[in-house]
């Protein structure tokens, strides 16, 4: 019994080691059966694929115990990944539980910056959808011809120069890539770089390449290219893309197409076709919200002041191009670089010429022209250089459009005063050009914006004016006043931007007194220098009998022989008392004093003498 249920359990052992060995060959692969190539519903051998076009891959028969897949392609159909061999990954990884999803179809996008090489020289975006056991997308530009067969391989391992089989899937089918072209860019500007290239295409064909009818490139032959190992035909040759001329005039935005063609040289058929969207040239003037199409003239052409400078806008105008602004044919700017977009943000001053209709006039390096009509104000004004400045100071006056003076005699008025007679007359000259300077001296004046008038020969009639910044620096003359005390003159200097009168000195109450006198509500000051001989002691002074406060109202100083006082108030008419303790003493009472010593002493004498005798 025991020999029968021995020999039962070896044989139950050998069945199920028999039966897992034919599920799970030999090395524990992780991938068992091989994924097949669909297009358009077809899993022929050779599957005839275009380049860079796509191919529908299914997985159906496959078990796949890994969690993410990559896709490979291969020139050769060996059970491994070798790159060494020809094998390049370019597509992954896929999520294995995403591919198997009977539900939900799941997109991937893969950059030309994720695209491993050498398919990230391609420049473009690799795209799928994935689900239910399907993986359907882009396969790579960068092939060789339909002479040489491809396969596609699946594995569920990280991308390495090596891969063992029991890691792979073999498509069961192979594919043989047809050339295909592509063209890029397919917008922009006139004169545009446009690059067309081929791929896979055999070495025995040669292409014409034609725009807008036009022969752009011809006998366009294949090369066999080595990008790191891996090996693709084709060839790509760029050109400048026409230049339709166009001028937007009803805009905004309005757009040419040019239609590029690929053309096999032997069959002439058209093998690839592209449309080439051009935007036709605008112009902007920002500052007057101008666009140069018909719907900106409802309210009249913009209008441009003379010597004035604004804003131009150019856009889709010649690729890395310039161009010359005119106005009728006054050059305004020259060689002005255009982007690669055909743009620029530039400035134009319009020239001192007389008001009226005028063309302004964009000229483009391939020779095209655009125009529209703009109205031109002759503006006659001034500047001012610099536009601040002190009493002494320089400053240049430039007339510029006086196109319609020339010839005649003008004047340049200085408001130097905010009371009459406000305004003193600088200089006088004759017009001898449209544009013209003259320096000038900033003179007496009160400080702040002071106006700079240009009139006619009489003054009368001002053209036109500018304002000057004058920072206040006037220089008040000292004045002395005399004072005369028994024969003695003493000199009192003051220094004021008031007119001082009436200054009386009182030798018996100790007092200074004087009027000073502006114009009203303006800031007045007054210096006084008094020598100690004639005041001295402790000093108080008044102003319209009210005392005022030291280091408040006023200062005062002493050097040694003056004392110095600097007294500030609101102009009006005011009297100002200066009082000390000590003044000089009247002689008449020094005479009086010593006459009666004198006397004193002779009296005192004469009684002596009469007691003696």
């Amino acid at each position: 019994m025991y020999r029968k249920q021995k020999l039962a359990l070896i044989i139950v052992t050998i069945l199920t080691i028999s039966t897992v060995s034919a599920v799970i060959p030999s090395g524990f692969s992780t991938i068992i059966s091989r994924p097949t190539l669909y297009l358009d519903n077809t899993p022929t051998d050779p599957l005839t694929v275009e380049a860079g076009s796509h191919v529908n891959i299914t997985t159906t028969d496959m078990m796949i115990t890994g969690a993410q897949v990559w896709l490979w392609l291969s020139t050769q159909g060996g059970s491994e990944v070798k790159t060494a061999e020809g094998d390049r990954w370019y597509a992954g990884p896929f999520l294995l539980s995403e591919v198997t999803d009977t539900v939900t179809a799941h997109t991937y996008t893969f950059s030309s910056n994720v695209v491993p090489a050498p398919f990230n020289m391609e420049s473009r975006t690799y795209t799928y959808v994935v689900g239910n056991d399907w993986i359907n997308g882009t396969v790579p530009l960068l092939v060789q011809g339909s002479d040489v067969d491809y396969w596609i391989k699946i594995a569920d391992v990280s991308p390495s120069d090596a891969i063992v089989g029991t890691e792979i899937g073999v498509s069961t089918n192979r594919i043989r890539f047809t050339a295909g072209f592509s063209a890029n860019p397919l917008t922009g500007a006139p004169d545009t770089p446009v690059t067309v290239s081929g791929y896979a295409v055999l070495s025995t064909k040669l292409y014409n390449i034609t725009q807008g009818g036009l022969l752009a490139q011809g006998l366009v032959g294949s090369t066999t290219n080595n990008a790191a190992g891996w090996l693709w035909t084709g060839f790509s040759t760029a050109f400048d893309v026409l230049d339709l001329k166009g001028k937007t005039v009803s805009g905004p935005t309005e757009t040419g197409s040019i239609t590029i063609n690929v053309i096999e040289n032997d069959t002439a058929a058209t093998v690839a076709t592209f449309t080439f969207t051009q935007t036709k040239r605008e112009i902007y003037l920002p500052a007057s919200n101008f666009q140069a199409h018909g719907n900106d003239y409802a309210s009249g052409p913009p209008i441009l002041n003379t010597s004035a400078t604004y804003g131009l806008v150019l856009n889709w105008f010649p690729y890395m191009g310039s161009a010359d602004v005119y106005l009728n044919d006054t050059l305004l700017k020259s060689g002005i670089s255009l982007n690669a977009t055909g743009g620029v943000s530039t400035t134009i001053t319009t020239p001192p010429v007389k008001t009226g209709n005028y063309l302004l006039r964009v000229i483009d390096n391939l020779g095209t022209e655009y125009n529209f009509t703009v109205v031109v104000f002759m503006w006659t004004n001034i500047y001012l250089t610099p536009e601040s400045g002190q009493v002494g100071d320089t400053f240049t006056v430039t007339g510029v459009n006086f196109i319609d003076y020339i010839g005649q005699q003008v004047t340049i008025y200085f408001e130097n005063s905010i009371a009459p007679p406000y305004y003193i007359m600088l200089l006088n000259f004759t017009v001898t050009s449209s544009i013209w300077f003259k320096t000038l001296v900033v003179p007496q004046s009160w400080g702040g914006t002071r106006k700079i008038e240009v009139r006619n020969i009489d003054g009368t009639s001002v053209i036109t004016f500018e304002a000057l910044n004058v920072t206040p620096t006037l220089v008040f003359p000292e004045e002395f006043h005399e004072v005369t005390v028994d024969e003695n003159t003493y000199l009192i200097a003051t220094r004021s931007n008031s007119t001082i009168s009436d200054l009386t000195f009182t030798q018996g109450e100790a007092s200074l007194q004087f009027t000073v006198d502006g114009i009203t509500g303006t800031p007045g000051f007054c210096n006084v220098s008094i020598p100690s001989e004639l005041m001295s002691g402790t000093f108080t002074i008044f102003i319209d009998d009210m005392p005022l406060v030291e280091n408040m109202d006023y200062t005062q100083t002493f050097n040694g022989t003056h004392y110095q006082f600097s007294i500030t108030y609101e102009h009006s008419t005011h009297t100002i008392e200066i009082v000390s303790t000590t003044v000089i003493p009247e002689l008449t009472s020094l005479a009086l004093m010593l006459t009666f010593i004198i006397a004193t002493i002779a009296l005192f004498i004469f009684n002596r003498r009469n007691k003696s005798n």
